[in-house]
Order: C-alpha cells, then structure tokens, then sequence
C-alpha cells in the first residue's frame, strides 16, 4: 500500500507543472517593428542587446512620424548604457549627424527584458502569416502595471521576446538571433558627434 502511495504521490508531482518563473533576456539580435498608435509613428529597427554589459543598441531602418497629415523619415542610431551607476541615452540622427546624449536614469535597471514585477498568465501557440505559420511556436504570456503602462508580453520559454504591448505601442521581434555579431554597434561613433 505504502509502494502504491508513493507512486500516486510520484505520478501527481511530475504532471502537476508549476508556473515559470520570469527569466532574464540573453544577449541577442533582432528585427524589430514598432508602432504606437498615440503619437502616430512607426520604427523598423534592428536591435542588438548585450545582457552581460546591460547595453541596447537600436539602430533605426526606417521611422515614420505622422503628424498633420505628412509623413516625416528620420533614421536614428540610438544606443542606451551605463555610465557610473546612471543609465545614459545616446542618440545620432543619420540624415542630419546632430548628436545628443541624455541621463535617463540614476539607478541601473535592467533596458531589455520581461518588467521584474510581471506576472504569468499562461501559454499559449503562436502563429503568423511569417515564421510560424506551419507549427507555431509554444510563448508564455506575462502581464504587469508599470510606471509607463499596462504591459503585456510573449516570450519564448528559452526568453526571446514574441511580440510586446505597453498602452498604444505595439512591438513584434522577428529574426531574432542569440549572440551579438558585431560588437561595434555598442560603440557610440564620438567623432561624429564631438569632431565635426
């Protein structure tokens, strides 16, 4: 009876699964769309983020603004660090080279990833007209308030990122690679913005 017991309570236990736990995002690159339907403007950007140095890198294909009724290209190289405990943004406008730089934060905090505060919500399959069209791919969904909006987002269980919402902005990752090939993108081009 005592052997019957044990191996109810061993059968329970391995089909019982519990909930992940939230990951951490790892070095990758990938093609990202963005829209935000608040302010009307869309990006295409290919990012690169660096988890070991908590360094981001986007650098811009294509943005659109869409204000009174024209449509506005700008393309952006725009790199986000850490500098002496305080999260710094850089930013290189490609169409006219004016450079700028600006402190975002005094804490470091964490540029990529599911919010530290989210919550499972479940999984699910996900399918698109793209890359998963014929067997879709196994996402967890995390959800949180946080100081900007209500997030939602879809990670794969390995912690690449799906597709992500805040409010208005929609955010879809495809391509994504593990690794970084060019280190060179976290490097800010400092002669074009100090040596004209």
């Amino acid at each position: 009876m005592t052997a019957y017991l044990a191996l109810c309570l061993l059968f329970l236990a391995i089909t019982v699964k519990s909930d992940p736990t939230r990951c951490d995002a790892p070095s990758m690159e990938a093609l990202v769309v963005e829209v935000d339907y608040m302010f009307r403007y869309s990006f295409v950007t290919n990012l690169s983020y660096d988890a070991q140095n908590n360094t981001l890198s986007k650098r811009f294909v294509s943005a659109k603004a869409y204000k009174r009724g024209t449509i506005q290209n700008r393309r952006y190289d725009l790199l986000y660090f850490h500098e002496n405990e305080t999260l710094q943004a850089f930013r290189l406008d490609l169409d006219t080279k004016h450079c700028s730089t600006k402190e975002i934060s005094k804490e470091p905090r964490p540029l990529f990833g599911i919010p530290e505060h989210a919550k499972f919500g479940g999984e699910s399959i996900h399918r698109d007209s793209g890359m998963y069209r014929e067997s879709g791919i196994l996402v967890n969904k995390w959800w949180a308030n946080t100081e900007r909006s209500h997030y939602i987002g879809f990670w794969t269980q390995d912690c690449l990122p799906v597709y992500e919402t805040y409010e208005y902005t929609r955010i879809v990752y495809s391509y994504v690679e593990l690794g970084i090939w060019d280190p060179n993108v976290f490097v800010p081009p400092l002669e074009k913005c100090f040596f004209p």
